[in-house]
């Protein structure tokens, strides 16, 4: 993800100023978990994600960039 939004190594491993981590894999990992309880991903086991059947038929219809936050919120309810 880094390399497709062309992040530099600072964009990438900049912490949290409490010292909590760093900023981009949390955002990364609050994603999955959020993409997961709306039901657009599956996670079989550790470290594994799966595209969900119902985000998979909307994939399918709209390109990577139509794909914003509005977007998934409205297929998380279909």
């Amino acid at each position: 993800m880094a390399k497709h939004f062309h992040l530099s190594e600072e964009e990438v491993t900049r912490e949290y100023d409490s010292g909590n981590g760093r900023i981009f894999y949390d955002r990364i990992a609050w994603a999955l978990r959020y993409m997961k309880i709306a039901g657009l991903l599956n996670k079989p086991r550790i470290g594994l994600y799966q595209i969900s059947n119902q985000l998979y038929k909307q994939v399918k219809k709209y390109s990577f960039d139509d794909m914003s936050h509005s977007f998934l919120f409205c297929v998380a309810r279909d």
